[in-house]
């Protein structure tokens, strides 16, 4: 079989995976392209989903009756594909010459179908409708808009790897015991704003979302000229993770919508700031079992870069501050809530960069106060930190509708001066983040994250809170 039927074939692959859907389509669609392996196919695959390639394709036009299409017969349909596809890869900037190419690449596989001989070896007897489907599918492999159902990971269960399926790392935890752990391990415990913006890593000299959908550089001129003198200090093929913000407060999500719609203006990026927040090397939002420096490490170097860089007017780097306990914390938190931030991340400063989720940075958001009455006190067991001190206390609401048990944000003076007596009846103070509804009617609701404030002499009762 020549190579013109195979990318033929590749093709009809596409219109059929989509139709494919329902209940199972995914493992359906698998095996499909399995069934429908060459290299043709993982070319079209590659080509339209990997999100790291940018061809700049937006319309095509139609060659003219002046313009003589190639003949089918004499080109090989892979071969010029690639070739076209290089040449896009490498140009700063799609010309009218280069559309016209592609185009004229698009009509000659048109051509393939109109020839009865083609039609006489081929597998099927194609369709007016299934080559229209085909040649529609091509030109949106160019456009990168390939709406067949599958994306990267569905590709890369039938081809491993071929195709890059990257993620940044995030948030795996909103527990601060887990911070409390780190203190108690003598680990050095950082505090960052957590920023209300859009995610944004810069790669190789261009800008993606966290989920590697690639942003218009015409939009980032400043901020992209100045990622780059930062990259130049950097250890060579290092990423820049950080958050897009505005200082104006304009809808910054809005915007790179725009943006990813192709409907934004060029030059948009004056009032906006980049704030990064680590770095490391490519290799390892590549492949995620190579093990990146530590935290300390990282930002030390990326620290250095900005520095080393000059004038950056549109990029910051995060500032960071240490937690001795959960009370720094808690201040650093109230402190962004009180300037209208949205909260902090915990880090620790041996952590690895992983791009998944990682219970390795913790996200504290919105926090809420109650008044609890306590029904029980824990005290602390032989052998433990708070031997003979308080633990824990047991509270609940006025409708006893919520119950939970409370065992941090106790100063040290705080119980070293209380004991178990002082707190049973007393009225408390809590903070958490959000109610836990309980999926048994019969049970009492509780609170994520709850911590103690203190003790309310001025007040009787407690308070019925809002589920």
């Amino acid at each position: 079989m020549n190579d013109n039927r195979l990318f033929i074939e590749a093709l009809y692959t596409l219109h059929e995976l989509s139709r494919i859907e329902g209940r199972g389509s995914e493992s359906a669609k698998v095996k499909w392209i399995k069934e429908g392996e060459s290299d043709e196919l993982k070319a079209l695959l590659q080509t339209a989903l990997d999100p790291l390639t940018s061809l700049g394709i937006k319309t095509l036009v139609l060659p003219n009756e002046a313009y003589i299409i190639p003949d089918h017969s004499e080109t090989q349909f892979l071969y010029g594909f690639n070739k076209l596809i290089d040449e896009l890869k490498q140009s700063k900037g799609v010309t009218d010459d280069m559309y016209l190419q592609v185009s004229m690449f698009i009509e000659c596989v048109r051509s393939w179908f109109i020839d009865e001989e083609n039609k006489t070896y081929s597998r099927l007897v194609y369709s007016q409708q299934e080559v229209a489907s085909m040649i529609d599918l091509l030109k949106k492999v160019f456009a990168k808009k390939l709406n067949v159902g599958v994306k990267a990971k569905t590709v890369n269960k039938a081809f491993p790897n071929l195709i890059f399926d990257g993620s940044v790392m995030l948030s795996g935890s909103s527990d601060l015991q887990l911070a409390q752990k780190w203190m108690d391990e003598d680990r050095i415990v950082y505090i960052e704003e957590k920023f209300d913006g859009v995610r944004v890593i810069y790669r190789n000299g261009k800008l993606y979302t966290r989920s590697f959908r690639e942003l218009d550089s015409n939009c980032f001129p400043n901020i992209l000229n100045q990622l780059n003198r930062i990259a130049h200090h950097l250890p060579d093929n290092s990423f820049i993770d950080g958050e897009l913000v505005s200082d104006q407060r304009t809808d910054i999500s809005g915007s790179v919508n725009k943006i990813l719609k192709g409907t934004a203006n060029s030059g948009m990026d004056s009032d906006w700031k980049f704030v990064m927040f680590d770095s490391e090397s490519n290799t390892v939002l590549d492949d995620a079992k190579i093990k990146s420096n530590d935290f300390r490490l990282r930002r030390r170097i990326l620290h250095d870069a900005w520095m080393y860089a000059g004038s950056t007017m549109n990029i910051e780097l995060s500032t960071v501050q240490i937690a001795n306990d959960l009370s720094d914390i808690y201040k650093a938190y109230s402190s962004v809530i009180n300037r209208g931030g949205e909260g902090v991340m915990i880090k620790h400063g041996d952590h690895r960069y992983q791009p998944k989720r990682s219970k390795d940075w913790i996200k504290v958001k919105e926090v809420k106060e109650c008044e609890l009455v306590v029904i029980n006190v824990t005290m602390g067991a032989p052998g433990t930190k708070r031997e003979g001190l308080i633990a824990s206390i047991d509270c609940v609401s006025a409708d006893s509708k919520v119950q939970v048990s409370v065992g941090s944000g106790f100063s040290n003076e705080f119980l070293s001066t209380h004991t178990d007596d002082d707190l049973i009846g007393a009225i408390v103070t809590v903070k958490y983040n959000y109610v836990i509804k309980s999926s048994d009617k019969r049970k009492p609701h509780s609170l994520y994250l709850p911590r103690f404030v203190q003790i309310r002499l001025d007040k009787t009762t407690a308070d019925i809170i809002k589920v």
